[in-house]
């Protein structure tokens, strides 16, 4: 009897717990659907107040203007010449709904800056040289912490989007929800980063609980956000012909699918909403990559516009009333930024550096060019980067490759270079080289010719910009100690200047070098009586206007092709530790160089020579590259 009441209640309660599993079942499986419905529902950060600012910029009595400024990375910048348009014929949008680049002009627009003055920023600074190299682990191949501290400098560290002169919505995209983000408020900075945050390129953006990127990967013009808003909107659109890819290279076909959804998306809107002004921007024949065009991008933009002025004229009707320009408030602001805008070129220019906002701490990949008495190589490797204020730390470890003539090698590398600008002008670094695998004088060699086991150095540089046309005087000071006991000190100046089409580089100085008696004892310094007389003349001719993409990753700008001289008299007598003699040398040749960027935001440099030692009459040749 009682196994059978057992047996039974084993029964009930295998089917019980057969129900129970199959409503959790059904649960999970209903509530994910749920979830993935979800995703086709926006979040909006910040719309009730968005709403009230626009409400108040027409104080209710017409219909607000809106502006869409899609995204299309460089040839975003177009937009400037769209606002510019807009505004000499007094229209200052209501508001702004912006995606990716388009997002970054809309910003600096909406905090209050004037179309030249956006144009100005961009043009007198170097884009590729503002974002470094990082090592992909759990974040981007880019760090932008630089470009973030040059808008900082420029507009303040304490600024939101909500107080924003004119209201701004960036449209984003959210990994975790994969739901649509419109940010209306928050840090500037933050929602900035988030922007263009375009995936493998950038991090992710932390906020409110959100994984964002770029808005643009999903639709890079949604004027159909704008209409939420107000019937009464323009679209400036940037889109991309992507002419001539090579669709069976995998980076390109990658890239390209990317751009059918998004592309298909934004076309969607603007067939959805035939009544908005539609800037379509003359610049799809662009490379995203083309960072260096701004000013000619910009001009296309204005002639875009203006080829749709009665369009653009009609919105007077659409708002009701006549277009008064930028606000008082605007125009104040403007005045502020002026004066702004030449204090920080100032501080930038001398060595294109930016005083860092964050405390920046991240693994990097990284390349320093050593050209001194006695090093003359790059060394390229791993490591970490720390920037705080106008302090930066590089570590590395990898290799010093000289590739040249009168040098080659490839010796492992562990080291580390510090800078802090103690002025806009005036530079000190430091520098520690470690070579592992590198001879010393135990090794029973010449002490003098050896490979050192570690080195240091140290320079003080000073940098005047605005001497020479578009160029700069540069003076130096720097000296350099192995544990070979070998010891130089340097003095040098050098030039550069840009005529158009024609570049020069001017550079001389004189070392002094030799043996330090007690490598622990700086007291007892003999032998530093050899001195080198130096001087390096390059005339070319570049092409500024040169562009050339591969794979829609890396792109080639600014060829070079010229003439190279460079001489040397060493002069010593005899007695030093080389046993050198009075000695000229003289080498003549050609120089070609161009400027590769990945996606157009990191600029590394290569330049080739080639020529003729007369005094060795041997054939010379190098290749020098700068991460």
């Amino acid at each position: 009897m009682a196994f059978s009441v057992n047996r039974a209640y084993n029964k009930i309660m295998r089917k019980l717990l057969l129900i129970l599993m199959l409503a959790g079942f059904a649960f999970t499986t209903l509530f994910a659907e749920s979830n993935l419905l979800d995703a086709d529902i926006p979040l909006t950060y910040g719309g009730e107040q968005f709403v009230a600012r626009i409400q108040a910029k027409t104080g209710g009595t017409r219909e607000p203007v809106g502006l869409v400024l899609s995204g299309g990375s460089a040839r975003a910048f177009a937009h400037i010449g769209v606002l510019k348009y807009l505004e000499e014929q007094g229209i200052v949008p209501d508001f702004i709904v912006s995606n990716s680049m388009g997002s970054i002009i809309g910003m600096l627009y909406g905090a209050g800056l004037s179309p030249d003055q956006i144009l100005e920023i961009m043009t007198d600074t170097d884009i590729g040289g503002l974002f470094d190299l990082a090592l992909p682990a759990n974040r981007g191949l880019i760090n932008s912490d630089r470009f973030r501290s040059l808008v900082s400098a420029y507009l303040g560290k304490d600024l939101r989007v909500e107080d924003l002169a004119i209201p701004v919505m960036v449209v984003c995209e959210d990994l975790v929800t994969k739901q649509q983000i419109r940010i209306c408020e928050g840090d500037f900075y933050d929602v900035l980063d988030a922007s263009y945050a375009l995936p493998v390129y950038f991090s992710s953006i932390s906020y409110n609980g959100h994984k964002l990127v770029d808005g643009g990967i999903a639709n890079i013009s949604p004027i159909g956000i704008a209409y939420d808003y107000s019937n009464c909107n323009m679209v400036s659109t940037t889109f991309y012909a992507g002419k001539n890819l090579n669709l069976n290279n995998p980076i390109t076909a990658l890239n390209t699918s990317i751009d059918v959804g998004k592309r298909r998306q934004g076309v969607v809107d603007l067939l959805n909403h035939p009544d908005a002004v539609w800037i379509r921007c003359d610049v799809e024949e662009f490379s995203f990559m083309e960072f260096s065009a701004c000013t000619e991008l910009c001009e296309r933009g204005y002639a875009s516009a203006l080829e749709q002025a009665d369009a653009i004229a009609s919105l007077k009707d659409c708002a009701g009333g006549a277009f008064t320009g930028p606000s008082a408030e605007l125009l104040a602001l403007r005045t502020q930024y002026e004066d702004k805008l030449a204090s920080v070129h100032k501080e930038y220019a001398p060595f294109k550096h930016v005083k860092n906002s964050v405390v920046s701490f991240y693994p990097s990949i990284t390349g320093i060019t050593k050209d001194t008495a006695l090093r003359s190589d790059s060394s390229v490797g791993a490591g970490a980067t720390f920037r705080a204020g106008n302090f930066t730390l590089d570590t590395l470890a990898g290799a010093a490759i000289a590739l040249s003539t009168d040098d080659t090698y490839c010796k492992g590398l562990v080291g580390a270079e510090a800078a802090w600008f103690i002025l806009p002008p005036l530079r000190l670094s430091a520098g520690f080289s470690w070579f592992p695998t590198a001879g010393s004088q135990d090794s029973g060699a010449d002490s003098g010719n050896a490979d050192p086991l570690w080195s240091t150095d140290g320079a003080l540089t000073l940098r005047i910009p605005g001497l020479l046309p578009d160029g700069a005087l540069e003076i130096g000071l720097g000296a350099e100690y192995t544990s070979d006991s070998l010891f130089a000190a340097q003095v040098s100046a050098a030039a550069d200047a840009n005529f158009g089409p024609v570049a020069l580089d001017l550079k001389a100085g004189v070392r002094s070098s030799g043996t330090v008696e007690s490598a622990d004892d700086f007291s007892d310094i003999g032998d530093i009586d050899n001195f080198t007389y130096f001087g390096d003349f390059t005339l070319s001719l570049v092409s500024r206007s040169f562009s050339r993409g591969f794979a829609e990753m890396l792109i080639v700008t600014n060829p070079r092709i010229g003439a190279f001289c460079t001489a040397q008299y060493a002069s010593g007598n005899g007695s030093g530790s080389s046993g050198s003699e009075d000695a000229l040398s003289l080498t003549a040749g050609l120089e070609l160089g161009t400027t590769v960027g990945l996606i157009g935001l990191r600029n590394i440099p290569f330049r080739l020579r080639a020529g003729w030692n007369f005094a060795d009459e041997s054939v010379y040749a190098s290749l020098h590259c700068k991460l």
